[in-house]
């Protein structure tokens, strides 16, 4: 699984171990043990999805969100839009490739067709958020070089500032220059990730709060995604989580993607 709780004494003196010494954990193995401790095998999530204008405006929409872990590691994930009428049975279908960018399919209701998202196009925009495609996919660990820069003050909590960088093609396609991740060590969560495009401008700014026990694994009810240029964001806030339902094959087809949920 790509991403985004072990050791008591490991988590207690992991913030002090990078700030002060130098044979502290690199930004790498945050990110691992990050993946390690949020990783399930299924995941069901009904979602209300906000998005706000800079001039006030509001639209709702609510989604169904599922995720597999194969036995490889590899992951499988299924957006699904329930409301509003217009744009139900729409979906995104992402399947994680090893070595590879990810394969993904967008079902649109309205033409009865599925369009395959080529990678020079995962920096667009998902269904009018905030959110690109390519911010919809697991996090791919071998496709970036992470660098742990010290720790910052994060909602009053010191946390973790790890700098993941695209290697290669994953950088001009994820339309990131850099993001900056910053990671609770007590709880090992991410709070808040700055996004900069590629002509290095803080571009996005994702935060996560409300963060509980989901049977075993840290989860935030409450997801906010920024466009810090044009003042708008969208708000994801989880109604539901199912982290013990069988997820099949065949719900993270193409052929299920094009029926529409129905």
């Amino acid at each position: 699984m790509r991403t985004p709780v072990a050791c008591g004494v490991l988590v207690a003196g992991l913030l002090a171990a990078a700030v002060a010494a130098p044979q502290g954990p690199t930004g790498r193995q945050v990110m691992e043990e990050l993946e390690r401790r949020h990783r399930v095998r299924y995941e069901t999530a009904e979602i209300r999805l906000l998005v706000r204008t800079s001039a006030g405006d509001e639209r709702e929409r609510r989604v169904l969100f599922y995720i597999r872990s194969q036995d490889d590691g590899l992951d499988q994930m299924l957006v699904r839009f329930r409301e509003p009428a217009e744009l139900r049975g729409m979906g995104l279908l992402t399947h994680e490739v090893a070595g590879a960018d990810d394969d993904q399919w967008l079902y649109i209701p309205a033409i009865k067709k599925v369009k395959r998202i080529a990678s020079g196009s995962k920096s667009g925009r998902f269904a009018g958020t905030d959110f690109s495609f390519g911010d919809l996919r697991p996090e791919d660990l071998d496709a970036h070089d992470y660098t742990l820069e010290g720790s910052e003050d994060v909602g009053g909590v010191e946390c973790l500032r790890v700098v993941a960088v695209g290697r290669g093609e994953e950088r001009v396609h994820s339309g990131y220059d850099r993001r900056v991740i910053y990671v609770r060590p007590d709880l090992y969560v991410v709070p808040r990730v700055d996004l900069y495009d590629l002509e290095g401008r803080h571009e996005k700014r994702m935060t996560r709060s409300d963060f509980h026990d989901a049977g075993g694994v840290q989860r935030a009810r409450v997801v906010v995604m920024q466009d810090l240029p044009r003042g708008q964001e969208t708000v994801l806030i989880y109604e539901s989580r199912d982290l013990t339902t069988e997820l099949t094959d065949r719900l993270f087809s193409q052929r299920e993607l094009e029926a529409g949920g129905e």
